[in-house]
């Protein structure tokens, strides 16, 4: 039976490893032992953070500071976590307290200092916003690679042509590869938009299941005429502001922005009506544990892109198809290319809809994908631009007689 400092040592090895789960189950039990250990309550909450338990983490920090409230840790991390997901002012607050107790900290200055200029920022950009206007991105495109499998998947591009257009002054170009039928000029007749409001274009050639979202991603870059590209997925939002310091980061050089800061959360299907009503996702409460934290290091749902360097890099990687590794496969090859890839603050959200073939590993593309990602993210330098300018990033439209291990089902 460990003692209890070698309990501590061995949790505090586990989270510098990594190993966040078994960091959490240690100084638990170091807590039930002893319960009023304030560094193994303050790692404990760290260690939930870390693993996106967020209501879990803020929970940990709060019952420090009701015992000692005179710690700045718990405070500058519930100041991070505020950060984490658009809480500007709740994090400055929560800075503010821990510079406090500690001055002349120079850390939690710096932190402090970070903290109030973003909240100044995003509070500058919302000024149009708050006269009732629009965030002016006319020099951007929204490119949104589609097929309607399911009423969510309806729903949930309502909901983002709403959205993009009651905040953004803005280009849509949809992109839909449904070979049966066309469903995007309904819905978007039922908004009331015409053609000279969006555009679209239609795939009829890929007679399977599984949608070739490169190919529809390439498809629209090519039709688009603005400097700034941004792919787009259908179920997915960030702040209005978080945009617009993306599209300066373009602007400023950096080839790939993502507008949020890789947490990548769920909202769960109890929320999304509320903000299909409101068009307003800072209502939506991610310490609630409904709403998931999928991803903490994610690269895609929403990518902008300066299109000089789009072009340079032969686009999308079109052996990738339906759902898997390609956004994180041209963030990678950006970053082996030595080009800048950066992330602004903020989280992204992910309007909960049900999973077809398309959203789940089990689809037939998914193992061929995971082998494109690892012979890419294997190459020199060299080799991938050898690549792009041989065209081996491109490919035709897939069909049915392509799917990996896949037949159409015989004719009942």
């Amino acid at each position: 039976m460990p003692t209890l400092e070698e309990a501590f040592r061995i949790a505090v090895e586990h989270h510098h490893a990594g190993r966040l789960a078994e960091a959490e189950t240690v100084y638990e039990s170091i807590l039930a032992a002893v319960p009023d250990q304030p560094e193994a309550m303050s790692n404990l909450g760290y260690a939930q953070q870390m693993q996106g338990k967020l209501a879990m983490a803020a929970a940990t920090y709060r019952k420090v500071l009701a015992k000692w409230p005179d710690r700045p840790q718990p405070h500058a991390r519930l100041g991070e976590m505020m950060q984490w997901t658009g809480r500007w002012g709740t994090a400055v607050d929560c800075y503010e307290t821990a510079a406090s107790l500690l001055p002349n900290d120079e850390g939690l200055a710096g932190q402090l200092d970070h903290a109030l200029s973003l909240a100044s920022r995003h509070q500058a950009l919302r000024e149009p916003l708050r006269r009732g206007g629009r965030l002016d991105l006319r020099d951007v495109t929204f490119l949104v690679p589609c097929r309607i499998e399911s009423p969510d998947r309806r729903r949930n591009l309502r909901i983002l042509v709403t959205y993009l257009r009651r905040y953004l002054d803005t280009n849509i170009l949809i992109c839909e590869d449904n070979p049966e039928r066309q469903d995007v000029p309904g819905i978007m007749a039922e908004l009331g938009l015409g053609s000279a409001d969006y555009g679209y274009v239609h795939l009829t050639g890929n007679d399977s299941p599984y949608t070739h979202k490169a190919k529809q991603i390439n498809v629209m870059a090519a039709a688009a005429a603005t400097p700034v590209l941004v792919v787009q997925d259908t179920d997915v939002l960030v702040e209005p502001t978080q945009y617009v310091l993306a599209r300066q980061a373009v602007h400023d050089g950096a080839a790939l922005t993502c507008p949020f800061n890789g947490l990548f959360f769920d909202v769960a299907p109890d929320f999304v009506p509320g903000v299909e009503r409101t068009l307003a996702v800072s209502q939506i409460d991610l310490f609630d544990p409904r709403n998931e934290m999928l991803y903490k290091n994610s690269y895609g749902g929403s990518v902008f892109f300066a299109r000089r360097v789009f072009d340079r890099l032969g686009g999308f990687n079109e052996r990738f198809v339906s759902w898997g590794w390609e956004d994180f496969e041209i963030y990678r090859r950006l970053e082996l290319l030595g080009e800048r890839v950066e992330r602004t603050q903020g989280p992204l959200l992910h309007l909960s809809h049900a999973r077809s073939a398309n959203s789940v590993t089990e689809n037939p593309w998914y193992a061929h994908n995971t082998a494109e990602y690892e012979r890419v993210v294997s190459m020199t330098p060299d080799r991938i631009r050898a690549e792009i300018a041989g065209g081996g990033f491109r490919r035709p439209l897939v069909g049915a007689d392509t799917v990996p291990g896949w037949g159409e089902p015989p004719a009942s």
